[in-house]
């Protein structure tokens, strides 16, 4: 079995908590063999991947151990891995809880950063405000603004436009965030519907992540088994919303702070330009 440097280590260990004992059941197993990966059944993804000396434990691959299962489609998630929103979100809510004179967090500690990532406006609020009217008015307020105006500190991440561009004749994609209506109009401004045949929000399903209903739905649209998608996120949120889909979860971290946020197990990609050559040798 591949060392726990191996690009989707993680994975293994997680997947195999669900499947070890469920050969015939509709979750299956997986059994190991040095140089090769069975599968058996569904939904279980991913043989592990050891790690090559000369190379990133956490972005190298070995021939020598291998999956049997393709990766048919990738799903991302928006903030924190397609655009680097950071400094803007937390600049947004400074500013929209100064406003309306609510107290403000420590956004910038790593605690508070931690609640932040990934959440939509409303839970964040209900997280942060106390008083559900105030919560309501805020609310009111943030559905009213220029959406394309608040992105105008947004980047997008380094490579991510060529990337998108060099998987989409081969692979199916989408993005599931937990922003709502919003996103229509910001994935139009970063030209991001060039690419991805699907967007799905929070207020297109019942719960927002770490639910799996986004990813449950963006699969769907997507025409594809959810354990046969790869999901590409930056938090934890992300990952237990893929592990509760059943679907394979590759961790976006180009600033290495996966430690920082308890996430230094996941298989981590730091360069979108290395994430052809991991599906390549995951196919």
């Amino acid at each position: 079995m591949g060392g726990p440097g191996g690009p989707f280590h993680h994975l293994i260990a997680t997947q195999s908590r669900h499947c070890s004992s469920s050969i015939g059941h509709e979750k299956g197993s997986v059994s190991i063999y040095q140089g090769q990966a069975a599968l058996i059944g569904y939904p279980c993804t991913l043989a592990p991947i050891g790690a090559d000396e000369g190379h990133s434990q956490q972005e190298s691959v070995r021939s020598d151990l291998y999956t049997v299962l393709m990766i048919e489609a990738i799903i991302f998630d928006f903030d924190g891995t397609l655009v680097d929103s950071r400094e803007s979100l937390l600049g947004f809510y400074e500013e929209l809880f100064d406003a309306f004179a609510a107290p403000q967090p420590a956004w910038r500690t790593p605690t508070v950063e931690k609640t932040v990532q990934g959440r939509s406006v409303p839970e964040l609020l209900e997280c942060f405000v106390a008083d559900e009217a105030l919560r309501e008015r805020m609310w009111e307020h943030v559905c009213g603004l220029d959406y394309v105006g608040l992105t105008v500190g947004f980047q997008l991440e380094p490579f991510v436009l060529e990337c998108l561009a060099d998987l989409r004749p081969e692979y199916p994609l989408a993005l599931a965030t937990n922003r709502t209506h919003e996103m229509r109009e910001i994935v139009r401004h970063f030209k991001l519907d060039d690419y991805l045949d699907a967007v799905l929000t929070a207020n297109q399903v019942e719960k927002p992540k770490p639910s799996p209903d986004l990813l449950f739905e963006a699969a769907a649209r997507l025409e594809k088994r959810p354990s046969h998608v790869l999901y590409i996120g930056d938090t934890a949120l992300d990952q237990e919303a893929a592990e509760r889909a059943g679907m394979p979860f590759l961790l976006y971290d180009r600033l290495r702070q996966a430690e920082l946020h308890g996430l230094d197990h996941s298989p981590q990609l730091t360069d979108f330009r290395r994430l052809r050559p991991m599906l390549k040798a995951l196919g």
